[in-house]
């Protein structure tokens, strides 16, 4: 390998050390997101949980917390039904059914329904939320207004 070739190699492993070390300051931040250790996700924590929103809207959050770097990362996404399935705690005695780092997601009084990107094979317009009120989730129509909940990969 040529003196040019080491250099590129070195300058992508520098900057992959400072993003995770960005990952890892982050990761304390309870104030922006909770990382989930068992998942290696991250999910967005709300300072005040928005409207309720349709299928539509909840991607153009998505773009505008990418937009503005929330976290100082732009790679934030709805999540898929497995990710969401991840954070129900049916061992709870009562409602919400959500890990209780995310409790605070949910609006006092609202039912927690929140939006995945898992589209229904036949019928393309429906997308399956989670109910964490009930501790299960169903496909429904992309119309509709649910919560939205962002979620990024631990890229560590």
């Amino acid at each position: 390998m040529d003196i040019n070739g080491k250099i590129l190699k070195l300058e992508r492993y520098i900057l992959s050390l400072e993003k995770r070390i960005l990952e890892l300051e982050n990761r304390g931040n309870n104030e922006l997101f909770w990382f989930d250790e068992t998942s290696g996700l991250y999910w967005e924590l709300k300072q005040n949980p928005e409207n309720l929103c349709n299928f539509l809207e909840a991607e153009n959050y998505i773009k505008n917390l990418n937009s503005n770097k929330f976290g100082g990362f732009d790679d934030w996404r709805i999540p898929v039904r497995q990710e969401l399935e991840t954070i129900f705690d049916l061992e709870k005695k009562e409602e919400p059914y959500i890990k209780s780092e995310l409790i605070k997601n949910i609006p006092s009084g609202a039912k927690p329904i929140f939006w995945s990107s898992t589209e229904d094979k036949e019928r393309r317009t429906l997308k399956w939320v989670a109910y964490f009120h009930h501790g299960y989730g169903d496909f429904k129509y992309r119309s509709h207004n649910y919560f939205i909940m962002a979620v990024r990969k631990n890229n560590g």
